[in-house]
């Protein structure tokens, strides 16, 4: 049991990191199947890919990325950040 938080914690960051999110069901107990697929489909109905060209620089280490809305009850979730293409990849894990 106490490892099983660990990893919950660990895959959060994980989906945190890549703007992702984590939905947590516990084994042994009923879950009303329809409201879930609900939640599920609301989650992947709205999603919008942004993209853009970054400039080039001498900075090949991680860059963040911050995504910010105009609504007052906007939700952004969002990778943090990324490395250019030709630098090695490490993701920064924690907060």
């Amino acid at each position: 049991q106490p490892l099983y938080h660990i990893y919950h914690y660990m895959l959060n960051d994980i989906a945190t990191i890549s703007g992702g999110r984590v939905f947590r069901l516990f084994t042994g107990r009923s879950y009303a199947l329809d409201g879930l697929a609900k939640v599920l489909m609301e989650e992947l109905h709205q999603q919008y890919l942004l993209s853009y060209y970054p400039a080039q620089t001498a900075n090949n280490g991680f860059r963040k990325v911050e995504v910010k809305v105009d609504q007052l009850k906007g939700e952004v979730r969002h990778r943090t950040g990324y490395y250019p293409a030709n630098a090695a990849p490490t993701l920064p894990l924690g907060r």
